[in-house]
């Protein structure tokens, strides 16, 4: 009897430990995503701005991250969209997209008129204190070419890994641009 009684206990001690588990993860996944509104989306690996070179408004122009000056061409407005979310530059009116919809590592993301294609599409993935940017047709992360750290450094899609590089923070339009690393987790 005193058997069939530790059992109950452990088993009753088990499944509590299972719900508790089951609603923090849900908890924790639920906070993670953000509200839909503008941003400056920010480098983890160099603390530079996302932005639109020159301020251009063509089809095409390839992203690149530069200094941080809380202009239109590197605020960023974050849209709910099928598959995740557009993000639509403030200047021009355009979404950050993958050339050509590839699902190649290495294409670069440029701005483009916004349609709706999965290719335009990103889901963000909390890491740390920053958020991995992962189109939603390649499932690749929105990343400066080679890694760069330099100012002028362009943006395209390559596989996700830890690197601070391929994670980005998201700071409300006119707010302070952080001066310190964030940080990030692999």
């Amino acid at each position: 009897m005193k058997s069939r009684l530790d059992k109950k206990a452990v088993t009753i001690c088990i499944v509590t430990a299972v719900a508790v588990a089951g609603l923090a993860v849900g908890t924790s996944a639920a906070a993670a995503d953000p509200a839909p509104g503008a941003y400056t989306l920010v480098n983890a690996g160099s603390n530079l701005c996302l932005g639109v070179p020159a301020a251009g408004t063509a089809d095409g122009v390839q992203l690149a991250q530069a200094g941080c000056d809380g202009s239109a061409a590197q605020t960023w407005s974050l849209a709910t969209a099928t598959g995740g979310y557009l993000l639509k530059a403030a200047h021009s009116g355009k979404c950050a997209g993958v050339e050509g919809a590839s699902t190649s590592a290495g294409k670069a993301v440029r701005q483009e008129t916004c349609s709706g294609a999965s290719s335009q599409s990103w889901t963000l993935t909390a890491s740390g204190s920053a958020y991995r940017v992962v189109n939603a047709n390649s499932a690749k992360c929105l990343n400066t070419k080679d890694n760069s750290t330099a100012a002028g450094g362009l943006i395209q899609q390559n596989s996700c890994d830890s690197a601070a590089t391929k994670q980005w923070r998201l700071v409300p339009a006119g707010a302070a641009t952080p001066t310190a690393t964030p940080t990030v987790t692999p």
